[in-house]
């Protein structure tokens, strides 16, 4: 079995945990300023991503490392069934990310129910190791299931782990010169995403809206020199725009401050004040009002307001006197009754030593 060395075995280490410098986590520590794939363009690249990614490259890759790794398992004496159904399942799981074939061998079985992820990463179930126990002893082989496992995990990472991840780092660092999606290409996709998406919730000028008529899919399809002259372009539009905005408002403030010390406002904020305040006069007020000033109210003179020290013989002498009803005086220090003349009240006070056979006898 070949030995691998101190650098594969880190760099086997941080994929299992998850501690790849890829996109994910260059972004984490602030290295990168998106967590695309460089390879298939793909936002929030992680681990298991190296193995699964979309390129077409990476894909050959994945296809020639399963040829290699099937050589290997014929050469260790497994059986064609179980090397069938291991590709079929190793290459699902890179294609689609989910197996959903349950196999015809307990091995397939329960290492589907674990999934198989954890195959790629070497937790290898325990029933490989005892079924070619069982196969090995049938055929007379001295071999064994643990060493099984051990040349097959070693198969996984360098075949298929390593070329992978050769190849996603020759795209980073552009390497490949004939490599679309490399990472200056993708650091000019990030930015023009980011100025297009500012461009259409900011209000451009009339003359610099061409830039924005066609949609982000279509300008990212551009050359490279495009891209540039086009970011170029709409940086120089949208600090014009801003100018603009930032000029428009001053000359709104300052019309504003004007309209103030000239007393137009303070004009027309009593005009609103007076005219929300002002109500309708109450049906009590002007009911009041009509008894005040009523024509009969002044006809009236003073003494029909009987007093204390009104004496007896200013009434009967009163002008008015000949209205009332013979039978009734006024006496201030008995009971009261309410008789009405006109708008004017009367306090009178009914005899109680004349009683009355008939209500008709109080006429004149």
């Amino acid at each position: 079995m070949q030995m691998i060395s101190t650098q594969i075995r880190i760099r086997i280490s941080k994929f299992i945990t998850s501690t790849l410098p890829v996109g994910r986590n260059m972004e984490r520590r602030s290295e990168w300023r998106e967590s695309f794939c460089p390879r298939c363009g793909k936002n929030n690249e992680t681990s298991q991503h190296v193995i699964q990614c979309s390129d077409h490259n990476a894909r050959m890759i994945a296809k020639n490392a399963l040829r290699d790794i099937e050589d290997k398992l014929l050469a260790l004496y497994t059986g064609s069934n179980l090397i069938s159904e291991i590709i079929t399942c190793v290459l699902t799981w890179i294609t689609r990310g989910k197996v959903t074939y349950s196999g015809t061998t307990n091995p397939i079985m329960q290492q589907t129910r674990i999934g198989w992820n954890h195959f790629l990463e070497g937790r290898i179930h325990l029933s490989f190791q005892q079924h070619m126990d069982e196969h090995y002893s049938k055929i007379g082989s001295n071999k064994t299931g643990e060493m099984w496992t051990a040349v097959v995990i070693q198969t996984l990472w360098l075949k298929l782990f390593e070329p992978m991840w050769k190849q996603r780092n020759d795209t980073v660092h552009c390497i490949n010169v004939k490599t679309k999606t490399s990472r200056e290409v993708l650091n000019l996709n990030f930015t023009m995403r980011e100025l297009y998406a500012k461009a259409t919730h900011l209000t451009l000028l009339f003359q610099d809206k061409y830039l924005i008529e066609d949609p982000i899919q279509r300008l990212l399809g551009m050359t490279s020199g495009s891209k540039r002259g086009w970011i170029l372009s709409i940086q120089t539009a949208l600090k014009e725009s801003e100018k603009a905005i930032v000029a428009e408002t001053s000359s709104l403030r300052n019309s504003m401050r004007r309209f103030r010390e000239s007393g137009s406002c303070i004009q027309s904020k009593n005009i609103a004040n007076t005219t929300t305040a002002t109500k309708p006069p109450s049906r009590i007020s002007t009911r009041r009002k009509r008894i005040k000033h009523h024509p009969a109210r002044k006809r009236l003179p003073p003494l029909l307001k009987p007093s204390a020290n009104t004496s007896t013989k200013k009434i009967k002498r009163h002008p008015l006197r000949k209205k009332l009803p013979p039978l009734l005086s006024f006496h201030t220090s008995t009971k009261r009754k309410s008789h009405h003349i006109g708008m004017v009240s009367l306090t009178v006070k009914k005899n109680p030593n004349i009683q009355f056979s008939n209500p008709n006898d109080l006429g004149e």
